[in-house]
């Protein structure tokens, strides 16, 4: 552990890392080896396997040692789910748990950074800067605002509104989010009814509510495969994507929208269908009435308010 958590007799934080795996094991060990690689490395690593049923247990179980575990579910159970079974089995031992996408590569003082920030802050969540690991110049997330009109999340994509931004943010995205034990005991986790999609959102709200802050962290950064986990077989977004993402934004504006906010964002369903549905056709293939049943099927579930479905829709 590096001494840079010392600094003026103050007690070292404990830090776990919760890694979900599904189907992607050369990217986990990427992500782990980044982790390892840093000048303050994590604790602990929890590497959950959400039901894989490709080689991942046999390529990640020689990584396990005394400060990485492996836990193997039995299906997959969603995001949200197998983020949670890692972060409750740390939350009661360490400080804070960091939730982090398995496509993630970490730079080198990125925790380091969202530990001193965290240190000289009362915010109950903080995030990096994180970038596009096929444009690392490229940002990817500086921070992030919602519009409850219009039922839109969107990110802070130019470093110079970084600056202007402040350090707090609205949005806070689950690809990297270190947050304090304390305010997960106290708030909750994350909600497994989104199963993939939009429980980063649901859980910035609840935040929110409850008077808590995110702060960004622009001295931290981290490489972000953007795309992977949403990638379908043929390299564009998945059915499970194009269903779950559509979905979802009705289970959100449902829960927390009322009235004319309510009326409005719901109203807005209908551009932000359009424009997926034109996108998709205009990259016709052989499954692209497949892409376009899943987003309608998503829409028509959310409507309806039928929030059941659980699981992937496809295998990449």
């Amino acid at each position: 552990m590096s001494t840079v958590d010392r600094k003026d007799g103050v007690s070292p934080a404990t830090v776990a890392v919760v890694l979900v795996n599904w189907q992607n094991w050369e990217e986990t060990t990427a992500c782990v080896a980044s982790l390892r690689a840093g000048d303050r490395s994590p604790d602990r690593v929890i590497i959950v396997d959400n039901g894989s049923k490709d080689s991942s247990i046999q390529n990640l179980s020689p990584l396990i040692n005394r400060d990485l575990d492996l836990i193997q579910l039995t299906e997959n159970g969603g995001f949200a789910s197998g983020a949670n079974v890692g972060a409750k089995t740390a939350v009661n031992d360490v400080d804070f748990v960091w939730f982090l996408n398995n496509d993630c590569l970490v730079h080198e003082g990125c925790l380091h950074h969202l530990l001193s920030a965290a240190r000289k802050s009362s915010a109950s969540a903080f995030v990096p800067l994180i970038l596009n690991a096929s444009a690392p110049d490229e940002l990817y997330y500086g921070g992030g605002s919602f519009n409850p009109w219009l039922g839109r999340p969107s990110h802070v994509t130019r470093h110079r509104q970084v600056a202007r931004a402040g350090n707090t943010t609205r949005f806070a995205t689950g690809c990297s989010l270190l947050v304090r034990s304390a305010t997960l005991r106290e708030v909750g986790f994350l909600d497994e009814q989104f199963f993939l999609y939009w429980e980063d959102i649901e859980f910035s709200e609840r935040l929110l509510a409850a008077g808590r802050t995110t702060e960004v962290v622009p001295e931290a950064r981290l490489l972000h495969a953007q795309g992977t986990s949403s990638a379908g077989s043929g390299g564009g977004l998945s059915r499970t994507y194009y269903y779950y993402n559509a979905r979802n934004r009705l289970l959100y504006i449902r829960r927390f929208e009322t009235g004319a906010r309510k009326m409005t964002a719901m109203l807005m369903t209908i551009p932000l269908a359009t424009r997926d549905l034109v996108r998709i056709f205009l990259t016709w293939d052989h499954g692209t009435v497949q892409l376009a049943t899943s987003l309608l099927g998503g829409l028509w579930d959310g409507v309806k308010g039928d929030f059941e479905r659980r699981g992937p829709l496809e295998i990449p």
